[in-house]
């Protein structure tokens, strides 16, 4: 029997990151390739579109402050929830989780998915820490320990997440974020697009870095890396938004070590450029400080790209497993010996593409995910597949 769900979350904007790509794509995978049906809320203004996201709908309500405070949401979510056989509230330290409390009153089952944002990286920053402590003990912590289940994509997530505020409690489940591979049509146009753009690489190497412009992902690595003598036959690739202040420190420096011309900006890809991007690098880098699951990883791994990443990607086992790339420190040292590495891997073994795609498929792609969310949320993990 078909089951209804509902995903609640904080925007629908790609540019917010890989955890709305992530949820977006799933939503509409179950959508388009199971009988049950999933609905989102988000907080993008006051719209709403049927048939949105596949066979699902998206409900839009306007919004106050950072924190996401709607009290039309709050009446909608009242007279609706119980049309749902489950609730899914994607993220925390947003208005919208006090919609478990709703939930539980209400007696329909519902899930909180942390997507990393409980990582004790982010207890460094100690004001920020201090204001979120009023919040946990009102509303995160007990709508946690009330859930059905709170989801983590990795029990190396959940180990970090448990120690970061006093008094955790919650029954942990486990879901792995997954992607729909790029067919060879969308790869084909998106490496047209992409030599388009930038022809200055036209013929060139380049090592390819895809993300948000953040002090966690660790960008200042890169520019240690790529002022190494010994790689500036090999060009590097950064893509992402690039209007913020880290990204500014970042091109100073850049500049300030006269390394401009081995650097190439690419503001923020999307859509088939973006697999262009991915499929013309010889390796993918993600030096990051933090990184709950890091999506542009099997990204790059569905395109049989080797990767490049740090001990605090929380999936680097995986990797390891794989063999399907090198795993470092997140120390400017280490990346850079580990890039030495991979070199003298390609040099010996021809390179890791074979192993990247097992490694994508056993673990990352969307019926493999789409399968155990089933089953963490009660659906007995049914048979899905890509049409």
């Amino acid at each position: 029997m078909a089951k209804r769900y509902l995903r609640v979350m904080s925007t629908l904007n790609p540019e917010s990151g890989g955890v709305v790509t992530a949820v977006s794509e799933s939503v509409n995978f179950h959508n388009e390739n199971t009988e049950d049906v999933f609905d989102i809320v988000c907080f993008d203004g006051e719209w709403q579109s049927k048939g949105e996201c596949g066979k699902g709908d998206v409900y839009s309500f306007r919004s106050f402050s950072g924190y996401r405070f709607s009290l039309s949401f709050i009446i909608w979510f009242w007279k609706n929830c119980q049309r749902y056989d489950a609730i899914i509230i994607d993220g925390i330290w947003q208005f919208f989780v006090f919609s478990g409390y709703l939930a539980y009153i209400r007696r329909v089952p519902y899930f909180v998915f942390t997507h990393g944002m409980l990582d004790r990286y982010f207890n460094r920053f100690i004001f920020k820490y201090l204001k979120k402590l009023p919040f946990w003990f009102v509303v995160e912590r007990n709508v946690m320990q009330l859930a059905r289940g709170v989801i983590f994509t990795t029990e190396e997530e959940f180990e970090s997440s448990r120690l970061s505020f006093p008094l955790f409690i919650a029954r942990d489940v486990y879901a792995p974020l997954g992607i729909e591979k790029p067919s060879a049509d969308k790869i084909s146009v998106g490496k047209e697009l992409f030599m388009a753009r930038f022809p200055q690489l036209e013929g060139k190497a380049f090592s390819l870095f895809l993300s948000r412009i953040h002090e966690k992902k660790g960008v200042e690595i890169l520019v240690d890396l790529v002022g190494e003598d010994e790689f500036s036959e090999q060009l590097l690739v950064i893509a992402g938004p690039d209007d913020n202040d880290y990204a500014a420190v970042i091109k100073r420096e850049i500049g300030r070590r006269g390394l401009s011309d081995r650097v190439v900006w690419t503001g923020m890809l999307k859509g088939d450029i973006k697999w262009g991007a991915y499929s013309l690098a010889d390796v993918f880098l993600l030096p990051s400080h933090q990184e709950n699951f890091g999506l542009v990883v099997p990204e790059a791994l569905s395109v049989a790209l080797p990767v490049i990443i740090t001990d605090k990607v929380n999936i680097f086992n995986d990797v390891i497993k794989y063999s399907c790339g090198v795993v470092t420190k997140d120390n400017s040292d280490d990346f850079i010996a580990g890039y030495r590495r991979w070199l003298e891997i390609c040099q010996m073994q021809g390179g890791m593409k074979d192993s990247a795609i097992k490694c994508f498929d056993d673990c990352y792609s969307q019926d493999t995910a789409a399968e155990k969310f089933l089953t963490v949320l009660g659906g007995g993990g049914q048979n899905v597949s890509a049409s």
